[in-house]
């Protein structure tokens, strides 16, 4: 539909009807925005970006906590 047929067929709608399609199109447009926006989304990260952050473990680190969590094991 080219641009001359549109406004004809819009002039002859009543004044009701035209202010429905005026709402339609601002519809439309807000959408069709909208969907065009970037989405923020977090970067992904990245593993090995922080070398060296834990600079000391305790020796002790691996071995198991059974002790230390014997109140809440099951019996």
């Amino acid at each position: 539909m080219d641009e001359q047929t549109f406004l004809l067929q819009f002039k002859s709608l009543p004044t009701n009807l035209q202010q429905e399609v005026q709402d339609f199109i601002g519809y439309l447009f807000q959408k069709y925005t909208l969907e065009k926006k970037p989405e923020l989304t977090k970067p992904l990260r990245k593993a090995g970006t922080m070398p060296g952050l834990i600079v000391q473990m305790a020796d002790d680190f691996n071995e198991p906590l059974e002790e230390e969590f014997i109140d809440y094991m099951m019996p």
